[in-house]
This record gives structure tokens, sequence and C-alpha cells, in this order.
């Protein structure tokens, strides 16, 4: 298995930095890891190694393994120095709409550098229905990790990164009006406002759509059309809503387009200090 691994660093790094690549990871994986991988898959999984460092310490691979069919794939999480405990990362990903059905973790050493722990995961939707890796990959990929990172908040409403096509920054949005909602004394927890967006996807896409109709500054409609593209949003959302059959969340999705309607100004897509 190391020899294979050399020979690939030979075809795919010649020269030094090949050699240098081989000199660090040939002996760098553990025996579980080498029953487990092949050498080119260990080439793909040192690509993510090297991109670890002390201001970005973990790294995500969502990807389909043998034997993954379409309702299930595989989750390589990699963290440089110590492991993600399994008690913080089932829970992340529960929250983000997905069951945990195996997971193994295996040490990676370099004969130069820190130790990265590699967590990988079988992982299927809980409210079923296929993954689009291709069509997914990359959001699901940044929602994990900004979790990992702390850089959002590990709640139900970041299911509707999979079931509503959302990217987190977009979830923020739907999470602060959901908490300002509870802070108005409406008769329902945080998670049931968020299960209430997920029952209804597609309207809770069309709600950040609104909103970004509305403050996106990446738009180039004057403000007269920008007003007329929203009020016609808005009115098709109202019509959608006519086909909701359960009170409860007729009351939530009405009052999310009620806030939205509402908001003066935002500092939703201000990225930088």
């Amino acid at each position: 298995w190391s020899d294979r691994l050399g020979g690939i660093f030979r075809v795919h790094h010649p020269g030094a930095a090949g050699e240098d690549l081989s000199a660090r990871y040939r002996d760098a994986f553990s025996a579980a890891y080498r029953d487990a991988f092949s050498p080119q898959e260990a080439l793909a999984d040192i690509a993510f190694v090297e991109t670890l460092s002390t201001t970005h310490p973990q790294a995500v691979d969502l990807y389909r393994a043998d034997g993954d069919r379409g309702e299930r794939a595989s989750l390589k999480v990699f963290a440089l120095g110590e492991p993600v405990p399994l008690s913080r990362r089932v829970p992340m990903l529960e929250n983000l709409g997905f069951t945990v059905s195996n997971e193994r973790t295996y040490r990676i050493a370099p004969a130069s550098g820190a130790v990265v722990y590699l967590h990988d995961m079988s992982i299927g939707r809980a409210r079923g229905g296929a993954i689009d890796i291709g069509a997914n990959d990359l959001r699901i990929e940044a929602a994990i990790e900004a979790l990992l990172a702390e850089r959002i908040d590990s709640d139900r409403f970041n299911q509707l990164v999979i079931e509503a096509g959302l990217d987190w920054r977009q979830v923020m949005v739907l999470r602060a009006y959901g908490r300002y909602l509870t802070q108005t004394g409406v008769p329902f927890s945080l998670d049931y406002l968020a299960d209430a967006l997920a029952r209804h996807a597609g309207l809770a896409r069309r709600l950040v759509d609104l909103f970004a109709r509305l403050f996106d500054p990446a738009g180039n409609e004057d403000g007269a059309t920008r007003e007329a593209a929203a009020g016609a949003e808005a009115a098709a959302i109202r019509a959608a809503l006519d086909a909701v059959t359960n009170l409860d969340d007729d009351r939530i999705l009405r009052r999310f387009l009620n806030l939205v309607e509402a908001t003066v100004r935002t500092n939703a897509y201000q990225r930088d200090a």
C-alpha cells in the first residue's frame, strides 16, 4: 500500500514536490485506514489535510462511497490537532437534517506537522429522499465548516440547507426572524418554527428570495422596479399560503412574511468588519 502511494505521488507530483509529499505521508496512515481506503483515496485526503492550518483547522468532504445508494452519502471531517467529539458531531448533523448510521475515526500522522483526525461517517436524510451531491455538496460542506468553526448556531433551522436549498447565511436570516418571533410572544418554540419552515421548504425558499429582492445590494434594478417585483413575489407567496392546510403552519409562515415586509434595513449582506 505504501509503495503504491509512493508511485502515485511520483505520477501526480513529479520532482521534488512529490518526493517531499511521499516522505511526509508514506507512513502517515494507520493499518485501519489502509484497510478502508485505497492509495488513490489517500491522495485525495492528503489534498484536504494540506489545506489545514491553525486558522483553518477543519475541512469537510461530502462524497459518494462505493455502496452508497442515492439516499445515502458519506462525509469526511478532517480535524487538525484534536478530534471533534462524536457527541458534538452527531447532534450537529441531526440539526442539518441527517441521520448518522456509521462512524469511524482514523489518525493521520505526517512525518512533519501536527496529527490530523479523520472522521468518516455514513449519513442519510432524516426526512427521506435522495441526497443530490452534485447540486448540494459545496453548500452542505460550507455549512458544516461554519458549524465546526462556531460561526453559526447548531439548531433545527440548519435543516433548511438541504430541505430548502439555502446556504448557511440565508438560514441565518430566517433564524433571526424566528428569534424575533419568539420575543414577540408567539406560542411556538424556535424548533417548532424551524420545523414549520422545513415542512414547507418551497415557501421558506421564496421568503428568502423576497428578502433578497428587497435588500440584496447586488440587485441592479431601480427602486420602483425592485418594489414592484417584491410586491409580485409577496403576492405569489400569499397565494401559495392558501394551500397550507395546517393552521399553525399557516400562522407561522404568514408571520415570517409579515416580518420580511416590515423590515426597513439589514446588515445581512455586510461580509466584513
